[in-house]
């Protein structure tokens, strides 16, 4: 691709277009997810599919059509769970630095997760679009939205729910659905409780390493939460002897002090005849309620006992959902670039690889999938393969196709 552009005096980008490590930038991504806890407290796996970065030379990045789901391969599989598919249809996701060199961010598709470990359809986004530009450090235009969105009732049905307002949640609990990993749960009840809200903070992102925020940053997309609760039938079993023995035992002793009560009455009356007094009505004790509290709910997943192995032990799996998740960046003494001037250079789209993180991993730096997609250079000429190979070398991974 090329654009006409020129550098212009007193600005601070020229013939070499803008800094890769402070300068402004955009990037777009089509869908992340990640096993936040798999729940025994730890970190599970992650995939972040290809994320767009804006060229150094105004022009836009495109992901490839080949991207169509969420995880897509194997080694994807390995790291996320085999039990999540999230088809990632239509889209339209570009990074671009703009003739000004002001840089935005859109990321466009139909979203739809099912859980293949119950053969469900959990949540359906239809148009979603979040789009970002940085036009200057006190100047930012950030937008999410969708046409529809779908979400799995308790009673296993698919019914549109109203999109959330602003920054607020739109919440469903106790949904007939499992984790995206592999759970021992025979004879164990399994529900899951799902939010779906905007993307407000750059740490709500999943990204890969290469992806960086600058002095001033703006995102969008959305963000999906779910907990899962795994309690096996023997806990369940065991609360309900708990709640039953405590309300016999609330029962003997509430007994017992009416019978108190009915013998220490009867002995005033009597004392009380004989002296001839007239006995006035006796106030009755105050039984304490509230030392003993029985509960009708679960137990909590998180703080159950250790169960032998061959059990399916009570777990709260956490999993995390980024959907068209955008950000763009400006220093802060950015200004928007003169497009004034008559020279030509072509723009090198860029993409950073697919962050693939297996569970033992989440401690270490971010593993990226470099083959089939590296960091993509697209455009004609020996100066340009040269500048592609720089860039690579910079980012410690091979150059590859940006788009297929």
């Amino acid at each position: 691709m090329a654009v006409a552009f020129a550098a212009v005096p007193g600005t601070a980008y020229g013939t070499e277009g803008v800094d890769e490590h402070t300068g402004p930038v955009g990037y777009a991504n089509a869908a992340a997810l990640a096993v936040v806890d798999d729940g025994n407290g730890a970190g599970g796996g992650s995939v972040i599919s290809e994320t767009q970065r804006s060229p150094l030379l105004p022009g836009t990045s495109r992901l490839s059509p080949n991207r169509s789901r969420l995880p897509q391969s194997d080694a994807e599989r390995d790291a996320a769970g085999p039990n999540f598919l999230l088809r990632i249809g239509g889209h339209d996701i570009t990074a671009t630095l703009r003739d000004t060199y002001v840089p935005a961010a859109a990321a466009e598709a139909d979203f739809v997760l099912t859980d293949r470990g119950s053969d469900t359809t959990v949540l359906k986004l239809r148009a979603a679009r979040s789009e970002v530009e940085c036009l200057s450090p006190d100047r930012v235009r950030e937008r999410t939205t969708a046409d529809r969105l779908s979400l799995l009732t308790r009673d296993g049905q698919l019914r549109a729910v109203a999109l959330p307002k602003g920054d607020g949640v739109v919440k469903r609990e106790g949904l007939p659905f499992g984790p995206p990993i592999e759970v021992a749960s025979d004879g164990a009840t399994v529900t899951s409780d799902l939010t779906i809200r905007r993307v407000t903070s750059f740490d709500q992102l999943l990204r890969q390493d290469e992806w960086r925020e600058g002095d001033v940053t703006a995102v969008a997309g959305w963000l999906v939460e779910i907990v899962t609760h795994v309690e096996p039938a023997g806990e369940s079993q065991q609360t309900e002897e708990s709640q039953e023995s405590e309300e016999s035992q609330e029962s003997e002793e509430s007994q017992e002090s009416e019978e108190s009560q009915e013998s220490e009455e009867s002995q005033e009356s009597e004392e009380s005849q004989e002296s001839g007094l007239t006995s006035a009505t006796p106030t009755t004790p105050a039984i304490a309620t509230g030392d003993t509290e029985t509960s009708t709910s679960s137990p909590s997943i998180g703080t159950s006992t250790a169960r032998s192995s061959d059990q399916a032990q009570a777990r709260q799996i956490r999993t995390k959902l980024v959907l068209g998740g955008v950000s763009c960046s400006v220093p802060s003494d950015f200004t928007a670039r003169d497009t004034a001037g008559g020279s030509t250079r072509p723009s090198v789209p860029l993409t950073i690889p697919a962050g693939v993180r297996q569970p033992a991993q989440q401690s270490a730096a971010s593993t990226v999938d470099t083959a089939p997609l590296g960091v993509g250079l697209l455009g004609g000429g020996v100066a340009l393969g040269a500048l592609a190979l720089l860039l690579a070398r910079r980012r410690g991974t091979p150059a590859g196709r940006g788009e297929e």
